[in-house]
């Protein structure tokens, strides 16, 4: 029922076999490996608002949700999972990725890197989404290559992206 009313954005697998799953209108869901089990986590739950673009776990069992102006890391190691609200920087937060105990955003004002509590910006401009490994991080950029092939480009972003690469280390 989540995945059909809450427009899902996004999904990862957790450390311990559930599913976490983002969506649009609905909050986030986490879902037992089998499915029988579905705790919603939504406004009504204490997030700021109901949209989570997208989300990554963590090595270290934290869910991390990229919402429109915050992101939230949840500990889903716990029983009850227990979240904190962190604001951005930003004016909009597109997309979240882990690796290497660091933490990546994408967001409408530039690239940051979030580690030990402080966000560092790593790139300006507007970024649509990130993709990390432990030694890479993947930005990309709406637009660029529509603009300069003059045809409408779709790649597995979903979107007409530039890929921006910024070392991890």
């Amino acid at each position: 029922q989540f995945v059909e009313q809450g427009n899902p954005t996004s999904a990862c697998s957790l450390p311990d076999g559930r599913i976490a799953i983002g969506s649009l209108t609905g909050g986030l869901a986490i879902v037992s490996a089998d499915g029988s089990d579905v705790k919603v986590i939504d406004r009504a739950h204490g997030l700021p608002n109901q949209s989570i673009f997208q989300v990554s776990a963590g090595s270290d069992n934290t869910l991390w949700c990229a919402m429109p102006t915050h992101v939230a890391a949840i500990d889903t190691s716990q029983s009850r999972e227990y979240w904190k609200i962190i604001d951005t920087p930003a004016e909009n937060t597109n997309s979240v990725s882990t690796a290497g105990g660091k933490i990546w955003l994408a967001t409408n004002d530039g690239a940051y890197r979030f580690v030990n509590g402080a966000i560092h910006r790593v790139g300006d401009g507007y970024f649509f989404d990130t993709i990390a490994s432990e030694s890479n991080v993947l930005f990309t950029t709406p637009g660029s290559i529509e603009e300069l092939t003059g045809e409408r480009l779709t790649t597995v972003l979903a979107g007409t992206s530039d890929i921006i690469h910024i070392s991890a280390s």
